[in-house]
């Protein structure tokens, strides 16, 4: 079986031809020995009971030319000079010792933040590496207030034994991001 596309307004197809995926497999791209600049044509193998297609329509360089005329440059909005100066951390007003693996992350404590697969990845690790220290910096929205009870009750001994530390917000960010080994990001 051949199905072949054709495309009535001009060259849309790009160098590449479309990509395409049989049966749900990986994607690849179908080349440009497969393709015409109005279409393609495509076989399928006797065994293969679908296929499926993305295309790409390529510009011309003077469209991107003008498209990039009007990409602005934005600096960065956090000046990064306090995150590059060394200086202080946190680890001696959480009691944390010097010697400690400290894991940590920054974020609001939302189902969406993914804070409780940074829990349960705690409390395996914990097990594991008893030098580590888990750092949970940031709070949950009122309408969370349920989300970070349960998340952390699940963490009760870990808490208990001084090393899952939940400082809530943190002004100094920079401080933080210093008192960490590795920094998840779960979400």
């Amino acid at each position: 079986r051949t199905v072949r596309f054709h495309f009535t307004n001009g060259d849309v197809m790009s160098a590449a031809g479309p990509a395409y995926s049989l049966d749900g497999k990986p994607w690849q791209w179908l080349g440009a020995a497969n393709t015409r600049a109005d279409g393609f044509d495509f076989t399928f193998a006797q065994r293969c009971r679908e296929a499926r297609f993305c295309f790409s329509i390529p510009y011309l360089q003077a469209d991107w030319e003008a498209f990039a005329a009007r990409i602005g440059y934005v600096p960065n909005g956090i000046p990064l000079a306090p995150f590059l100066a060394p200086g202080a951390d946190l680890r001696s007003s959480l009691a944390i010792p010097p010697a400690a693996t400290v894991i940590g992350l920054a974020g609001s404590i939302t189902p969406r933040k993914g804070v409780d697969l940074f829990v349960q990845a705690a409390l395996r690790l914990a097990e594991r590496y008893p030098q580590a220290h888990f750092i949970v910096a940031g709070d949950a929205p009122s309408g969370s207030a349920w989300f970070k009870q349960e998340t952390f009750a699940k963490a009760e001994t870990l808490q208990a034994s001084g090393r899952l530390h939940l400082p809530g917000y943190v002004a100094d960010m920079p401080a933080f991001y210093r008192t960490l080994d590795v920094l998840t990001l779960p979400s």
